[in-house]
């Protein structure tokens, strides 16, 4: 759908391409009044469709990297100071 759900957007079930039908293009960039307002609608769009799969990827990212530093916070006595959370330019930890 369009941001403001008056045009469907099609999609193909075999290949999931996507294709409007002739002036649905011109009739989505009707649908607001100006640039700003239309980024504004699609950013309260996506949100609707990512932001919990989003933050709960973000929370498992989270652990991933919690885990890390407490194994390297236990092997820092026999690894190089370059493994150690925040000695490396790298950015592992």
């Amino acid at each position: 759908m369009s941001a403001k759900r008056k045009v469907a957007v099609d999609e193909c079930p075999s290949c999931g391409g996507h294709w409007l039908d002739p002036g649905e293009h011109a009739k989505i960039q009707t649908e607001f009044a100006s640039e700003e307002e239309r980024e504004q609608a699609a950013q309260r769009y996506f949100s609707e469709l990512f932001d919990t799969e989003l933050a709960a990827a973000h929370g498992e990212t989270e652990e991933d990297l919690a885990r890390a530093r407490r194994i390297a916070h236990v092997l820092r006595f026999i690894c190089p100071g370059y493994y150690v959370p925040g000695k490396q330019d790298w950015g592992a930890f």
